[in-house]
Parts: structure tokens; C-alpha cells; sequence
């Protein structure tokens, strides 16, 4: 059975769909963007950050994560689900199972905005929308989520991301994909 990290899926996309704490995170983290250059992060990121309205934005960014996913033949888990699974909170919906981890609960803001979780969006959040466009999978929360992400830090997770053509999978049909990450050959 799946847990946090894990995916129903037989092949090397289960790894990078399941790194979940990168959209967590980011979204968290760009919530209370004021307030933590206001405190320079002087406040728990989760407890007083996380509100019913930032879970519903991971929310729905994860649905494009979790289409994204069913496009490569995965069943990727809603967060929630997979975070409760891992033992970080209780289940239930995203903002029950982080307002009940104990392990959050103590989790810092950030104390400036470009402070390490940046990388989650050039090299996770990116990948995931890149693969939703060549799969023609709509993901327009995953754009905003990066630009805005973006903005805030002054970083251009477009050009200096993790690309498919890094990864040497861009411009791939999804049958050509499939058989790449099940066998590792495009022929």
C-alpha cells in the first residue's frame, strides 16, 4: 500500500509525483508571505500559517498533480490521504490531518521567502507542469503557483528549473513516455 512518498505505479515517475511536501510547502509558504517578512518567520509556518483557505489552494493544485499522474497510468494518493498514511496526522481533509500532525505543529516559518524551499518549485512543481502540458493535461494552478512563487523570490523557475529536456523525456508522445519510464528505451 502507498504511503507519503509512494504511488500505486510501476514505474520512475511514483518518486518525483509523490514528493508531495513540495507543494505543500510552497503553498504554505507563499499563504502568509507577508507575515513572514513582517516576523522574518517568527511564527509556527503550520499552526498559524495554514488556514482552511491555503489547504484548499494545495487542494487544488494536487488535483492537477493527481491527473497528471493518472495520464501516467499512477494513482497518485489526494495529499491528505498520503500524509495521514505516513504517519504525519490524522485522516481527514488536508486542513484536519495538518492541524493534527504533532510533527508540524512545531515547524517554523521560513525567515526570509527565498530560504531553501524555492528549489521545490523549479525542480518538482516545474517537472509536474511540463509533464501535464506534453500530456495535455490542463494545469493552470500549477502555473500560477510557479509564477507567483516566481514573483516573490525573483527567481525563474522557467529558465532555471529542471526541464523534460534535462530529464531527456521533452517532446515525447505519452505511449513513448510510458515505455521510458517502464524500460528505460524509447524503441
Amino acid at each position: 500500500e502507498p504511503v507519503a512518498g509512494e504511488i500505486a505505479c510501476d514505474h520512475a515517475a511514483a518518486a518525483g509525483l509523490g514528493a508531495v511536501g513540495a507543494l505543500l510547502r510552497t503553498i504554505t509558504v507563499l499563504g502568509p508571505a507577508g507575515r513572514i517578512e513582517r516576523t522574518r518567520g517568527d511564527f509556527l509556518l503550520y499552526d498559524d500559517g495554514f488556514t482552511p483557505a491555503v489547504a484548499n489552494a494545495v487542494d487544488a493544485v494536487d488535483a492537477e498533480r493527481r491527473a497528471v499522474g493518472a495520464a501516467l497510468g499512477c494513482e497518485p494518493l489526494p495529499i491528505a490521504r498520503a500524509l495521514s498514511r505516513a504517519g504525519y496526522g490524522p485522516e481527514g481533509d488536508l486542513w484536519t490531518t495538518a492541524h493534527g500532525s504533532r510533527a508540524f505543529s512545531q515547524v517554523r516559518a521560513p525567515r526570509s521567502l527565498g530560504a531553501g524551499w524555492s528549489s521545490d518549485v523549479s525542480h518538482v512543481l516545474r517537472t509536474w507542469a511540463d509533464l501535464g502540458e506534453q500530456l495535455e493535461v490542463p494545469v493552470p494552478g500549477l502555473r500560477a503557483v510557479i509564477g507567483l512563487a516566481d514573483a516573490v523570490t525573483g527567481r525563474d523557475s522557467w529558465g532555471a528549473g529542471r526541464s523534460l529536456d534535462d530529464l531527456g523525456v521533452e517532446r515525447m508522445s505519452r505511449a513513448t513516455l510510458l515505455r521510458y519510464l517502464d524500460t528505460g528505451e524509447t524503441e
